[in-house]
């Protein structure tokens, strides 16, 4: 199976998808114009390459077909108990950070005892709060200037 995304099934899914993420998450309104440009990108990179197949060097060993063929949707409603997390916490000394849908939850995390000089926090906020220390390293880790100015 060729695993590129047609353009008709790129909006079918996907495009719609993420206009309705993005209708959806107040954060993503209210993000710099700079990284809304790099999701908008990583976006279209996606609609012209498609998923990843086994014939790219990366990704050889992994069979994503099964994800190319799915059809998503977004939760209606992203609730998770502390019940819920607590049945599924390892029982380790650890630091837990839990994302529900995707979403940083504050709430089921246990971060109480990290050092001071470490936040944790979503990424829309720390990006509001201090977006010169989060572009930085997002600029290092993914290979993309996330500088809202050029050089």
């Amino acid at each position: 199976m060729d695993t590129k995304v047609s353009r008709s099934l790129w909006h079918e899914r996907y495009a719609n998808l993420l206009d309705t993420l993005k209708a959806r998450s107040p954060h993503c309104q209210a993000e710099p114009t700079w990284i809304a440009a790099r999701r908008q990108a990583g976006a279209a990179r996606f609609e012209a390459l498609g998923f990843p197949t086994r014939r790219d060097e990366e990704w050889k060993y992994t069979d994503v077909r099964s994800i190319a063929q799915g059809n998503f949707a977004l939760a209606d409603n992203a609730e998770f108990s502390q019940a819920s997390a607590a049945a599924l916490t390892l029982p380790i000394d650890a630091y837990r950070l839990t994302f529900v849908d995707g979403v940083f939850s504050a709430v089921l995390s246990d971060v109480d005892a990290l050092p001071s000089s470490v936040q944790v926090l979503p990424l829309s906020k720390a990006l509001t709060e201090n977006h010169e220390a989060v572009g930085g390293p997002l600029g290092r880790l993914t290979g993309v200037d996330f500088s809202p100015l050029p050089r």
